[in-house]
């Protein structure tokens, strides 16, 4: 009881174990951090560093570069080493030439040797029969294209509408030269226009006879041949 009474008049205050010093009462201890208020200085100071720049060591690869030989093949340098570039294979195309009625192979022939001393390999065939479609709206202009030149595969192709009895040979002879002189007269580019129908086109055209007798034929009979296809 002594003991007690004595520390009470001594510092006024009942001392504990962890607060006995000289000169008075000891230094305050820090107050602990929440667990949010630690996540935020962490970031904080996550922030306050200064960033270094990352180096990828990860090699990028690098397209070779093409080159062309002269006679016009693309080739690919790997290695130092050129390697030809595979060549576009050419579709297969079913030649057709002989018909119910007409036989083209028998037409071109005799055309090619006429007009243009027999200089011409181009092939012949008649073209295919395709479903006709239905049309959702009349035009008033009845079109139809009776033949074809495709330069990339010399090739001449015919509308099977004309392999009819009732078509006069004059009128087959006369697209035939047609779509013949298209192989013969390539197009031209002017002006930056591709045209395939030159003046020269056209003067060597009017030297089948019976061309425009086959032009107008064919203008009088065009909507008999389109229900043909």
């Amino acid at each position: 009881m002594r003991k007690r009474a004595g520390s009470e008049a001594a510092g006024g205050a009942p001392v504990t174990g962890g607060e006995a010093a000289a000169g008075g009462a000891g230094p305050r201890r820090p107050r602990q951090l929440t667990l949010f208020e630690g996540m935020l200085e962490a970031l904080r100071a996550k922030a306050a560093r200064p960033r270094q720049r990352q180096v990828s060591t990860t090699a990028v690869p690098v397209l070779e570069p093409r080159s062309t030989e002269p006679g016009g093949r693309r080739t690919r340098e790997t290695g130092g080493e050129a390697t030809e570039r595979r060549p576009t294979r050419r579709r297969r195309v079913r030649i057709e030439t002989r018909g119910r009625c007409c036989d083209l192979a028998e037409l071109a022939t005799e055309i090619n040797q006429r007009y243009f001393d027999g200089a011409l390999p181009t092939a012949i065939t008649w073209g295919r029969q395709r479903p006709q479609r239905r049309r959702r709206r009349r035009t008033r202009r009845i079109t139809m294209q009776l033949g074809s030149y495709h330069p990339d595969l010399d090739l001449v192709r015919i509308h099977p509408a004309l392999d009819q009895p009732w078509v006069p040979r004059y009128v087959l002879e006369s697209i035939i030269y047609h779509e013949l002189l298209h192989a013969a007269l390539p197009a031209t580019i002017e002006n930056g226009r591709r045209r395939v129908h030159t003046p020269e086109f056209r003067r060597r055209e009017r030297l089948y006879p019976r061309l425009g007798e086959a032009q107008s034929w064919i203008h009088t009979n065009l909507k008999r041949l389109v229900e043909q296809r």
